[in-house]
């Protein structure tokens, strides 16, 4: 372990640099991890008369930190590999880096992160556009940046915006590739916070949005504002909801739309259940934005000290804003996708886990068919999460 932490200092000793973060008085932390699945799936693609196959798959990870009296950096760089048992399937070589900066004053705090990800479309389109190949690959760039401003100790500022750039790129299947057109989306927005107990709090805001397409014509800009309430009615049950509205602009039509959410969780002695629902507009592969309302459930439950059980069911749907349905079905959207999960995670020792899922999957997608597609997916994985090596100086 002090040979991974000796190569990887350098690396993080530059992105320190540049959230102004020195190695005087920090405590540094690298902590690895390896997993090894096997997984068999009936319809992987989600397209009618799919063809069933299996996979070997192996990831790794690399968690890195530097923590100091006022920051506290991270960054995780991460590879996968999956390989699959028939030639309908290519095999897989996927990679992210992501790193953040938590900087806190002594009435500011600043939360800068950043992303780059290049995975395949069979993990980021499932709910998007439907289009999952594993000869296709969505990259993604993300940058971030938020800040709090204590006013008193009532008020806060709340400041935050955020850029991501999304393309796509493969080589087999250049008709769906065509579909794929991908987007940049610019945020930014303002808001103010209050405490109006120990137990709640009310945040305010207004935002602005950018969707810029890479088809012309597609660009749409969003103008609103949310209020957002949350309260803590003990330790273990917390209540946060949202309501606003937006004005969205594009060359064809103009119009408003409501946006929301509720989350609601509650934890107990031997596990925890959690609600959420929201209610949002968001960009997606084809450069368009779209309704999207998604409402989750989930539970755990520790079986005994070493074993835990997680059941997860969750509904996302998509919906097209006016003037974006004239191509008579040709653009590709998810209108429904249904998951429902079960998993089994063990612990026989402090850096080994086992793990299983059992997932059933029903969706729809306009573009790609109107027959309901049904998926079921089985996978068994080995976790290996030796202790991490620490040291300060």
């Amino acid at each position: 372990m002090r040979r991974v932490a000796r190569a990887t200092s350098g690396a993080v000793l530059g992105l320190g640099c540049v959230f102004g973060v020195t190695a005087r008085a920090a405590n540094w932390s690298v902590a690895p991890n390896l997993d090894w699945s096997v997984d068999t799936d009936s319809d992987r693609s989600l397209v009618p008369q799919g063809s069933a196959s299996q996979s070997t798959s192996v990831s790794t990870n690399l968690d890195i930190s530097v923590v100091t009296e006022t920051t506290r950096l991270t960054a995780s760089p991460s590879l996968r590999w999956q390989l699959f048992d028939t030639k309908a399937y290519g095999n897989i070589f996927e990679r992210d880096l992501s790193a953040a900066d938590l900087w806190t004053g002594e009435r500011i705090t600043v939360n800068a992160s950043a992303k780059d990800g290049d995975n395949s479309t069979l993990s980021t389109e499932a709910t998007q556009t439907g289009i999952l190949s594993s000869n296709l690959h969505q990259r993604l760039d993300l940058a971030s940046v938020s800040a709090t401003y204590n006013e008193t100790e009532r008020y806060a500022l709340v400041l935050s915006t955020d850029y991501s750039d999304v393309s796509y790129y493969g080589t087999a299947q250049s008709d769906q590739l065509n579909l794929l057109s991908g987007y940049r989306y610019f945020t930014g927005s303002i808001g103010e916070k209050a405490q109006l107990g120990e137990t709640s709090s009310l945040t305010v805001t207004a935002y602005r949005n950018k969707d810029i397409s890479r088809l012309p014509g597609n660009d749409t800009l969003q103008t609103g504002a949310q209020a957002e309430y949350h309260r803590s009615f003990s330790e273990r049950l917390n209540f946060d909801a949202s309501l606003g509205g937006a004005r969205i602009q594009s060359l064809k039509s103009t119009q408003t739309s409501t946006t929301g959410s509720l989350n609601v969780s509650r934890s107990y002695e031997l596990g925890s259940i959690a609600i959420a629902y929201s209610r949002s507009l968001t960009p997606y592969g084809s450069g368009t934005l779209v309704q999207r309302q998604q409402l989750s459930l989930s539970a755990t439950r520790n079986l005994r000290q070493q074993l835990t059980m997680t059941a997860a069911a969750s509904r996302v749907q998509n919906g097209s804003l006016p003037g974006q349905s004239e191509d008579g079905g040709q653009t590709p959207q998810v209108q429904t996708y249904i998951n429902t999960h079960l998993g089994l995670d063990w612990a026989p020792g402090e850096t080994w886990r086992i793990g299983g899922e059992l997932d059933w999957t029903r969706t729809r997608a306009e573009g790609l068919g109107q027959e309901p597609v049904h998926d079921w997916h089985a996978s068994v994985s080995l976790i290996w999460t030796p202790q991490p090596y620490s040291t300060s100086f």
